[in-house]
């Protein structure tokens, strides 16, 4: 077999074994790149990170294995006992969350209904406590979908107890 290099074509051993070199030196500088992007530096913290989950409630596993409806199963992650809320905290988090953009503070109605009265009104929607109802509409606002609205609202499952606290402190003072 023969290939031209540099105007002369070359036939020989030694020039299949200069090619042979070549690709063997490719390879492995592409190895080595590869590699080198592959490494992953370690960094130590000076606080030692701790795992510690939440129990899941007694009988969670169970229903999951069995297929159990998702509300249900997701009733059980709701909080059972809030910390006390801070109420100027919780309108620090209306604001902050971006509450305002689809309710008020008055009756008047946005995207989604006003909050004025609302912990009131909340104790009359289902056989929940106003507390209960107002943190699965905050949670998982799908659950329940007062008429003339839409299910248009976020999820909001990931704030903290203490967060949902501050919520509800502040929703009890909108009159």
């Amino acid at each position: 077999m023969s290939f031209e290099s540099g105007g002369v074509l070359a036939d020989s051993p030694s020039a299949w074994r200069a090619l042979s070199r070549i690709v063997a030196l490719l390879v492995g500088v592409s190895a080595a790149i590869v590699l080198m992007g592959c490494t992953e530096v370690v960094q130590l913290t000076s606080t030692p990170v701790t795992f510690d989950p939440t129990a899941a409630p007694a009988g969670t596993r169970a229903q999951v294995l069995a297929g159990g409806d998702p509300l249900a199963l997701a009733a059980l992650a709701q909080p059972k006992e809030l910390p006390p809320g801070d109420a100027e905290s919780g309108n620090d988090l209306y604001t902050s969350l971006g509450c305002t953009a689809c309710h008020t503070l008055t009756s008047e109605t946005v995207v989604g209904p006003g909050f004025q009265d609302v912990y009131e009104r909340a104790a009359t929607r289902t056989d929940q406590s106003a507390d209960d109802y107002l943190v699965e509409s905050i949670t998982r606002p799908s659950a329940y979908i007062v008429d003339g609205f839409s299910n248009v609202m976020q999820l909001f499952d990931y704030l903290s107890d203490q967060e949902l606290a501050d919520l509800l402190a502040f929703l009890k003072t909108v009159q």
